[in-house]
């Protein structure tokens, strides 16, 4: 039985295709993206749909933004973008989380 360390190297490293692929072809490939982080977001939504338990109260903000080393909102509109940004990104964690547990 011949080991992995007596194979030549180019066969360790050698591409399994049938014919090789042209560079125009990974260029073509990379050029257009897959998806989009937008798919990642939570769908257009009032904040009288989001549940009670996933609200982020002002105060639970500014607690995280100390831990966070963060200066806090200057205004309320601040405050309700941050709000809205950090539940926007908490979305796809905790999707991905309720499909593993249930």
């Amino acid at each position: 039985m011949t080991s992995i360390t007596q194979l030549p190297w180019r066969l360790l490293f050698q591409r399994l295709y049938s014919t090789p692929a042209s560079p125009n072809a990974t260029l073509e490939a990379l050029s257009k993206p897959s998806w989009s982080v937008r798919s990642l977001l939570p769908p257009k939504t009032n904040a009288a749909s989001i549940p009670e338990t996933s609200k982020i109260t002002p105060k639970k903000l500014r607690h995280l933004l100390r831990l966070a080393a963060l200066p806090p909102p200057a205004s309320e509109e601040e405050e309700a973008d941050l709000m809205k940004t950090l539940l926007d990104q908490l979305h796809w964690p905790l999707d991905v989380l309720l499909q593993t547990l249930g």
